[in-house]
Order: C-alpha cells, then structure tokens, then sequence
C-alpha cells in the first residue's frame, strides 16, 4: 500500500455463529511490513489469519499526456497501452503528435513502410526512476475502393429488389382489376340470357288481301264513258 495509507479496515465472518473473531495488526501501519492477524476462537480452539502488508513508495509510470493521430486517434487515455487504426493501402507513415513531461524520453519505432500488420510502438521513459511505459499502435491495411465497389453494388441489389416487388405488386392489382371485369361481363351475358328467356313474342294474325282502291276507281270511270257513248 501507499506511504500515506496508516491503517487497514478488516471484516471477516466465521461460519459458525459461536465463533469469536479477533483482529489486530491493522492500525498504525509501518514504512515496511506488517502483519495483520485475524485469529478464530471456539471455545478452546484457535485459528489464525495473517494478512502481510507492505508499505511502500509507489513510483509511477511514465506516461504521455495526450497522443493524437490525425484522422485515425483520436480517443486516447493515459492508462491504455494498446490501440488499432485502420489505413488505407498506399500509406507508408503516419504523423503522430504527442504530449509528455519534460523530465520523459520519447522514442518512436516503425512508423515507416507500414502496412497490414505492422505495429507502431511509443516508448516513454523516466531515466531518473529507472521506468519505461511503451504504447502500441496495430496497423491494419484495406483498399478503400473495393468496399465502395461493394456497397455500391449492394446499394444497386437493394433497389433491384425493390423495383421488383413494386412491379410484382403491380401485376397482382392489374390481374385482380381483370379478373374483376371478366366476372362482371359474365354476370352481364347471364342476365341477358335470363332476360331473353323470359320475354314472349306475341302471335302475328295472318294478313286478309283487300282489293286496291285504284282499279275500282279504273272501272267505275269507264263505266260512265261507255253510258255517255249510248246517248
């Protein structure tokens, strides 16, 4: 634990109710070890815990304050060694910004000819404690146009299909609108049928011949001329 941390707080519990548990050794902790004892008494028996703690100067890691990689890093934290960013064929290098103490040394190694597997790594080092912290950055390469490729085409699969269900759809009213038409012109030529069936034609009575006005007319006429003759 830390210089400044001067006592430990302990719980434990026995399994058996009966049980006595005594703590000691937790309170006032010394610059080295302690020993902290936690001692179990059931009537006669006792049974005993150690707890060793050891009181120390913690030096810490060298660490970067920020590091950024333009376009590719831009969400680090202190504490997090380990980082993945994905490039582009044809990239060779990246340009890396960061910031430190004064007191650090930084060395980048392998940020050249990078390519799908290559690592980066960061080293940070404190020469007057003796500390090293490294970062590493893993490269990953794709080709860019391919993936645009593919979701073009995808994007053209999906409007295909769509096209497609529109025109299905289509044909499906069009056949209903049809089929539709067709009942009702069948229904249309049964009720006429019907109709007809129930329409009686009445009898025609036969025609009597009648004797044209104009030859009796003839005949009364030469009648006066051949009684004028007689005079």
């Amino acid at each position: 634990v830390p210089l400044d941390v001067e006592s430990l707080e302990v719980d434990a519990v026995a399994e058996h109710k009966d049980v006595k548990i005594n703590i000691s050794g937790n309170d006032k902790l010394e610059n080295a070890t302690n020993k902290i004892v936690v001692e179990l008494v059931l009537n006669d028996e006792k049974k005993e815990y150690v707890i060793n703690v050891l009181k120390k100067d913690e030096k810490k890691l060298p660490l970067l304050n920020n590091l950024v990689i333009a376009g590719y890093l831009n969400d680090f934290q202190p504490e997090r060694f380990n980082y993945t960013v994905k490039l582009d064929k044809g990239i060779k290098s990246l340009t890396i910004d960061y910031d430190v103490n004064k007191t650090y040394e930084v060395v980048v190694v392998g940020n050249e000819n990078l390519k799908n597997g290559s690592q980066i790594k960061i080293l940070v080092s404190d020469p007057k404690a003796d500390l090293n912290s490294s970062y590493v950055i893993n490269v990953e390469q794709y080709n860019s146009s391919l993936y645009i490729w593919l979701a073009v085409g995808v994007g053209l699969l999906v409007v295909l299909i769509i096209l497609l269900v529109i025109v299905v759809n289509k044909g499906k009213k069009q056949n209903k609108s049809n089929n539709k038409n067709n009942n009702k012109k069948v229904e249309s030529k049964k009720n006429a049928k019907k109709v007809g069936a129930n329409v009686s034609i009445p009898e025609v009575s036969p025609i009597t011949p009648q004797t044209p006005i104009t030859q009796q007319s003839n005949d009364n006429s030469q009648k006066k001329s051949l009684e004028t003759l007689d005079i």
